[in-house]
Order: structure tokens, then sequence, then C-alpha cells
């Protein structure tokens, strides 16, 4: 027998997603500014040399350079360190929320995340073509009302559209 996973509620899932997000940034921010005050103290009065050009050092260009220089605790690699936190920080969002519609058996959500589709948007679009009467949608879940005109309006999306009379065309543009 199998154990059942509870599925989170919209608002769990929300506020779950929202902490992820905020820790994430907040996690970067204090370590690029820990890397910030690092080097200040280690390089604060060094004079600037601008005449030549020089790039980041070899070791702060590959991940496991700044992981190394982060750990020695070199203000440069703890401000690579936090940027690169930063920059995971939406991509751990697309994993916990894959992670969270699997837990709510919502398939299409899924897939919609993986696609890299934000959930806010997919309401947006089928809230708008609910509205002009070519689909009913439900939590998740998709009825085709008026195939003819919703591929209409599919294709015209791809190709620049065409002038047409269509009542459901006017629906779309409020």
């Amino acid at each position: 027998m199998r154990a059942q996973v509870n599925a989170w509620t919209d608002t769990e899932f929300d506020t779950l997603l929202g902490h992820v997000l905020r820790t994430g940034v907040l996690v970067a921010a204090a370590v690029v500014f820990s890397g910030g005050v690092v080097y200040l103290l280690r390089h604060g009065y060094a004079v600037p040399e601008y005449r030549v050009f020089r790039g980041e050092p070899g070791d702060l260009r590959s991940v496991s350079g700044i992981l190394s220089d982060a750990r020695l605790l070199s203000g440069r690699g703890l401000i690579q360190l936090g940027l690169l936190l930063l920059i995971a920080t939406p991509v751990a969002r697309v994993v916990f929320s894959v992670v969270g519609f699997v837990r709510q058996r919502n398939w299409m959500y899924v897939v919609i995340t993986l696609l890299g589709t934000s959930r806010p948007t997919v309401a947006v679009v089928a809230g708008t073509l609910q509205k002009a009467g070519l689909i009913t949608y439900h939590r998740g879940h998709v009825t085709i009302v008026d195939r003819e005109n919703l591929e209409a309006v599919s294709s015209s999306a791809i190709k620049p559209p065409q002038i047409c009379s269509r009542p459901w065309l006017a629906a779309l543009r409020r």
C-alpha cells in the first residue's frame, strides 16, 4: 500500500514559492555584501590601474573556481558566488514549482512549467480565451468550446492577423 502525499493548496503553494524566491535573493545579497566587505578590507586602499585592461582572473571564470575562491573567503570569490546564487534563484523556482505541481497532481502545469511558461501568464491567456467563448477553464481543466475560432486565434498568433469581423475577435481585444 502506497502512502499518499498530501497536496498543497494554492495558497500554501504560493506562500512556499514566495519563501523560496525571497530566501534566494536575500542569501545572494548577503553573500555579495560580505564579499564586498572582505574585498574592501583587503584591497580598499589599492590604487586602480586603468591604462591596462585586466579581465576576471582565470579562477573566477568557472563554477568550480568560484566555489574554491569563496571557500578561501576571497572577496571576489564571495561576490561571484553571490551572483551565481542570484542567477540560480529562478532555476530553484522552476524546480520547486514542478515539485509542487506534481504533489498537486496538476500535470498540465508541470508541463507548462517545464516549458518555461509561468502560472499567471497561463491564467491570463486562459481567462481571455474563456471570456471570448473559445474555451472553458477551471483549476487546470480546459474544455474547447469553439475549435474553429480557437484555431484561427492560435494561427494569428503565429502569423500576422488578417482583417475580419468575427465577434470573438472583438472580445479578445477588450
